[in-house]
This record gives structure tokens, C-alpha cells and sequence, in this order.
């Protein structure tokens, strides 16, 4: 039996399915056309109590000894649920390190050649108690969603070390550490550990329950209803409420917050008319129904919604806490938070402390007691430290190096579900014409930029979306269906836009400057295309300069549109290719090209509103092809995690959103 909306494996007939709470129609046999493919595992099972395990334990020993003989026992364990999808740039930048962006990039999902696969680190243990896994989701609940087992059932790990301190590095400090106005991956990453969203994603990139205990879903797909748990606390100690999502949500949408992110509660109905002012907070579709139930309606069926939750910007912050004290996020005397870890102490420049909460809801799950965050800038001032044992993950090994450490076999590479890429603002002469535009991004030479620069096993990127999302009406990559959208290295059609644009030969061309944000790879790489701008090139763009700043700077003159050309990176927020589209939209919170078009908007709505996913992606590609051909944005390659890591660092989780979870990480004896 197969669900005929997420296509998955059912074990028998039922009136909704337990993964995506569609209301049914089975029927046995071959998958149905659409939604994404079965996994052929089944559902979850609630495991039971401990003391249920003991009296059927006796009472077999009991029938044993009374035979007058003895025979073995089967272990009995919990099912995981079966393989979904995760939430999570998203991105709005990307780090110093080619391979791995630090930037705005976060929260998608892992992919091979033949699909999707979690991206976790080596010696990754296999029972929940070592973090490779979460503990158990349970048994579904009719109608969506799903109900975790009583914390505090599952022992440590027997080779747990005596001290639990985790050493992490960051390469850029946060800009912020609260998750409503978060957007790059040093932020994410932190603010992943310190808050925690109605869901959260295991290491299998199932979204699991968190601050919501169980939900279900209208047969429509319209309306969610999320139980929150009753353990769940602020660390504050006061109860965390569903007056607190609607809080929440409603501030992301508010104008005045200018939250980047604000774009991805356009599926909830009303977000977008008031994000806009043309609607009013109380019409946006989410509401409390009382302090542990919260209602939300969408505008159109979305599949990957809880997944969606997982993501920090729909992370909750505590209305008094941020009324009383506007610079609540800046210190840890004033940052309240929910999740796993919450702030000891932050020294600007320096390094950033967590503890583990003793009060968080699944205190059990937690190993870690403190977590300690290098602020470091440079990549081989990392590896310095890495190899010294001074810290514990090494994430941006320098490039000089890469080939030493793949040799030595300690260089980890696996996909990321994101696309390093260029912007150009449409604003500034001459990048309003969209020939030269075009010019640009068809004279960079790709492939060499991955073979001789960034080294790292990158794929050159000849459309913005990367491979690693399957279309659930074809069964096929999206990117493979695709295809490129454009020829790398293409010269000659470069020379022939330029001088359609009225510079042949880049005679007239005005002063052109790349901007980028501090960081030996990214000047590399941009160094390469203004030579490949340049005469050796051929198009003849004699007056290229290149401009580096520091994170914070870069950000803003982004922002701003205070650039010609910028260096940017993006990963997927949720394995899904709005999450690389919808960013373009006219006036979108990331999108800083200034560039939109009434057209391009249309397909994305098409695409965000219609249950059909055969239409859905048809849309989809089209608004690609539509964004391609005027280029307000360049690919250059899509993105690999490289990084090292020691052998006795276990249960850390490396999603391909580029966030690291530390939820389920433990020190080993070493």
C-alpha cells in the first residue's frame, strides 16, 4: 500500500497517512505517479514502558524454568520512522572557505547520485543514546505528526569521557544570536543550539517533534494544530506557550523587524498581505487556541511544512524578554532561550559559551555540558589548532592543504545542497543591461575555477539549483531534468552580448568592482574572474578592481546595494527548489540584485499555491530558466562540506543545510 500524496510505504489501510496526514486513498501495487518515493520501511512504533519490558522478561523466564528448559529471547527495538525531508541560507552568504559557506547559509538535505542520504559524521554511533540517532519519534498520530517517547529512557553511552567540552570554531562572529533576524550560517548554527522550533530535525533529517509534542493536519493540508509539550520551558523558567509562536511570527512579519527571512512565512495565510502592509497582524492564519494548542492555516497544501518549522527563523523568542530589554540577544545575562544549550558567556572577538539546560525537555538526550566557540579567522590558524588537538572540528581546512589531508585520509568531503554564486546589481550602470550581465557570467571558466582554485571536489554550476531534489511527479533530480541552463566558458557568445550592449571588445565598458567578504578563497576565486574578465579572457573589461570587508561590512553594503558585483552563497533552507527561487522574488527580504520582474513573481506563486507537483516543478523550472536567461545572478559552482574532524568526537551531525547539530554530540574516551 502506498500514500497517493508522499508516495511513501503504508502498512495497512488507513483513513490518513502517518508521514504527511493526507487524508487517503490507497491502493496496492506500484507507487502512485507522485510525491516523493516509497522507502519500503514502515511506520514507527511507540516503544513501551521500561517496567512492560521487565514483567514480559519474568513471565518468560517464568514459562522457561517451568519447561524445565531455557530459550533465547528476541531484543525488542524501537523502529526508526522512515527517511523525510528536512527544513532549514538558507543562506544569504557564504563563508571564507569555498566548500563550505560560513555565510548565509543553512538549513536541506544530503544527496547522491541516487538520492537523498544523511550526511553525518565518522564513527557516528548507532544507538540513540551515542547521537547518531534521536531517540525514536513513536507511534504517528491520525492525521500528521507524531508523539517522542518520555525523555531520560535511554542510558549514556558506555564510552562516554569523563568531561564533556566540545571545541568549535567559528570563522565569522554572529551578527546576531536572535533567530528572527539570523540569516548566515555562523548565526544558524548558534542559534540552532540555543532555541528550538516546533520541530527539529533528527539525523536521519526527519523533523521530529520538539516544542510541539504531537500535531495533526486537516485532510485539506490547510490547517495544522500543534500540542506543545507541557515540560517545554524558557530558561528563564517560565512555561514556553503557544502565545509565544504567534508572538513570534508575527514580529518576523512585521515590517518594522525587517527580518530577512520574513519571505518564508509567506505560506501561512495572511503572512504575505501583512509583511506588506496590506493586511493587519490578526489576519495572518496563526493563532492560539489555548496555552498548548496552536493553530495554523496555510494559504495552499504544503508538504514539507514541518520540516519548514525546523528552521530557526519560526524558532520562538519570549515577548517579555525582548519588550524589557531591546539588546536581549547581545548577552547572556538577557538572552532567554529554549532549546538544548543556552548562553554562559559571549566575548566579543573572542569565543561564545553554552551550557547544557538542566531544565530543557530532553535534558536525557543531551551529552555535551559545554559547549566553547572559537572565533577564528583565518583557515590555517584553524588547522593549527585541529591538528594540536586544541579543538575538536576542524571546518575550513585550507585550501594549500587539501591535498596533504585527502592524502593522510582525514579530509571528510561530502555535498552540500547549495550554489556558490555572483550578484550583480541591476541598479548600477552598466548591470541594468541583462546582456552584459549575461556577457559576465558566460566568460567565467568553471571549470577551472574547481580544478585550480577552490580544489575541493566542487561541481561546476551551469543553472542556480543544485542537484540532490527529486521531483516527485518524474522521480527524477531536478537538476537532471533541467539540464544547464547556459554553456560554461561560453567566450564567444559573451564577446557577441557585449557588443550587442555596445561595447565590442569591452571598449566603454565603466569601471567594474567585485566585492567580497575577507577570506583568502574568496579573493582567490575572485581574482580568477576578473582575470577571466580581463584580456587573457578576451573580453577586453580592462578596469576590474576587487574590494574585500569584513563579514559585518560586507553584509551591509550588500544590503544596501552599496556594490557592483558580489560574492554570495546559498543552501537550501528545505530540500525543495523554492527555497533557491523564491529569494528572487520583486522586493524579496534576500534578495539583493534590486533586480525583479512581475512574470518571474507569477510562476513562484503559481508554484507556492497549487497542490499539483507536476505543475508545481513545471513552475519551478521555468522561473529558473526565466532567471537564467537574465542572469541577475551568476552560479560559479555548487558547494561541498569539506572539514576534519577527531575520531573520538561522536553523534555530531552534519546536515547538507550546512548547520552542525550538537544535540546528540558526546566526547568519547580518548
Amino acid at each position: 500500500m502506498y500514500c497517493t500524496n508522499c508516495g511513501r510505504a503504508l502498512l495497512q489501510q488507513a483513513r490518513f497517512c502517518p508521514y504527511c496526514g493526507a487524508a487517503l486513498a490507497v491502493r496496492p501495487g506500484k507507487a502512485p505517479p507522485t510525491g516523493r518515493p516509497p522507502t519500503g520501511r514502515p511506520p514507527a512504533a511507540r516503544p513501551l514502558p521500561r517496567r512492560a519490558y521487565i514483567w514480559v522478561l519474568v513471565g518468560v523466564l517464568v514459562l522457561a524454568l517451568s519447561a524445565g528448559g531455557y530459550f533465547a529471547v528476541p531484543a525488542v527495538r524501537s523502529r526508526m520512522a522512515a527517511p523525510g525531508t528536512p527544513a532549514a541560507e538558507g543562506g544569504a552568504g557564504a563563508g571564507p572557505t569555498p566548500g563550505l559557506p560560513s555565510d548565509g547559509s543553512a538549513p536541506g538535505q544530503p544527496w547522491s547520485p541516487g538520492g537523498t542520504t544523511p550526511a553525518t559524521a565518522p564513527g557516528l554511533p548507532s544507538s540513540p543514546a551515542g547521537g547518531a540517532q534521536a531517540p525514536s519519534a513513536g507511534a504517528p498520530v491520525p492525521g500528521g505528526g507524531a508523539q517522542t517517547p518520555a525523555p531520560g529512557a535511554v542510558p549514556p553511552p558506555s564510552d562516554m569521557a569523563a568531561t564533556q567540552t566540545f571545541r568549535y570554531t567559528l570563522e565569522i562572529e554572529p551578527e546576531t544570536l536572535d533567530p528572527t533576524r539570523a540569516t548566515g550560517t555562523p548565526e544558524l548554527t548558534v542559534t540552532n543550539a540555543l532555541f528550538e522550533g516546533l520541530t527539529r530535525l533528527g539525523p536521519d533529517l526527519v523533523p521530529q517533534p520538539a516544542m510541539a509534542a504531537s500535531w495533526e493536519v486537516s485532510p485539506d493540508g490547510l490547517r495544522y494544530t500543534f500540542h506543545l509539550r507541557r515540560e517545554a520551558k524558557w530558561s528563564n523558567g517560565q512555561p514556553v506557550t503557544a502565545e509565544d509562536f504567534v508572538y513570534s511570527w508575527r514580529r518576523i512579519l512585521d515590517p518594522v523587524t525587517a527580518a530577512d527571512y520574513a519571505y518564508l512565512l509567506y505560506y501561512i495565510k495572511g503572512a504575505q498581505s501583512y509583511h506588506e502592509g496590506r493586511g493587519t497582524a490578526q489576519d495572518v492564519g496563526v493563532r492560539a487556541k489555548d496555552a498548548l494548542t496552536l493553530e495554523v492555516t496555510l494559504e495552499g497544501p504544503c508538504p514539507y511544512f514541518p520540516s519548514l518549522l525546523a528552521f530557526p527563523t519560526f524558532f520562538p523568542v519570549q515577548r517579555a524578554t525582548v519588550e524589557a530589554h531591546p539588546e536581549w540577544a547581545a548577552e547572556a545575562a538577557t538572552l532567554v532561550s529554549n532549546g538544548p544549550f543556552q548562553l554562559a558567556s559571549w566575548e566579543r572577538g573572542s569565543r561564545l559559551e553554552m551550557v547544557a539546560r538542566p531544565d530543557y525537555w530532553d535534558r536525557a538526550s543531551v551529552r555535551l555540558q559545554r559547549l566553547v566557540f572559537y572565533e577564528v579567522g583565518e583557515a590555517s590558524t584553524e588547522l593549527t589548532l585541529f591538528e594540536a588537538n586544541d579543538i575538536d572540528v576542524a571546518e575550513n581546512p585550507p585550501v594549500p592543504d587539501l591535498d596533504r589531508l585527502r592524502a593522510e585520509g582525514r579530509l571528510v568531503a561530502k555535498p552540500l545542497l547549495g550554489t556558490y554564486y555572483y550578484l550583480f546589481n541591476t541598479n548600477k550602470s552598466p548591470l541594468r543591461d541583462a546582456r552584459v550581465r549575461k556577457a559576465l557570467g558566460y566568460a567565467i571558466d568553471r571549470q577551472t575555477i574547481v580544478t585550480t582554485v577552490t580544489k575541493g571536489g566542487q561541481v561546476p554550476a551551469l543553472a542556480f539549483v543544485p542537484p540532490g531534489i527529486t521531483n516527485p511527479a518524474t522521480r527524477r533530480d531536478f537538476r537532471e531534468e533541467g539540464g544547464p541552463c547556459f554553456r560554461d566558458a561560453d567566450v564567444a557568445a559573451a564577446q557577441r552580448l557585449l557588443a550587442e550592449a555596445g561595447f565590442p571588445g569591452g571598449a566603454g565598458l565603466p569601471h567594474l568592482d567585485i566585492l567580497y567578504n575577507t577570506g583568502s578563497a574568496h579573493q582567490a576565486i575572485a581574482e580568477a574572474v576578473r582575470d577571466m574578465w580581463r584580456w587573457r579572457r578576451g573580453l577586453g573589461i580592462a578596469n576590474v578592481t576587487l574590494t574585500s570587508q569584513q563579514w559585518g561590512a560586507y553584509l551591509q553594503a550588500r544590503d544596501q546595494g552599496n556594490y557592483q558585483v558580489a560574492r554570495a552563497g546559498w543552501l537550501g533552507d528545505y530540500p525543495d527548489p523554492m527555497t533557491f527561487l523564491d529569494m528572487w522574488i520583486t522586493g524579496g527580504g534576500n534578495n539583493d540584485t534590486q533586480w525583479g520582474r512581475a512574470d518571474y513573481d507569477s510562476l513562484i506563486e503559481s508554484a507556492r499555491v497549487t497542490a499539483d507537483p507536476e505543475a508545481r516543478f513545471e513552475a519551478m523550472h521555468q522561473a529558473e530558466r526565466l532567471l537564467m536567461d537574465q542572469m541577475p545572478i551568476t552560479p560559479i559552482y555548487y558547494y561541498v562540506d569539506l572539514y576534519l574532524v577527531h575520531p573520538y568526537v561522536k553523534g555530531l551531525v552534519k546536515l547538507s543545510t550546512g548547520l552542525t547539530e550538537f544535540k546528540w554530540t558526546y566526547i568519547a574516551r580518548h
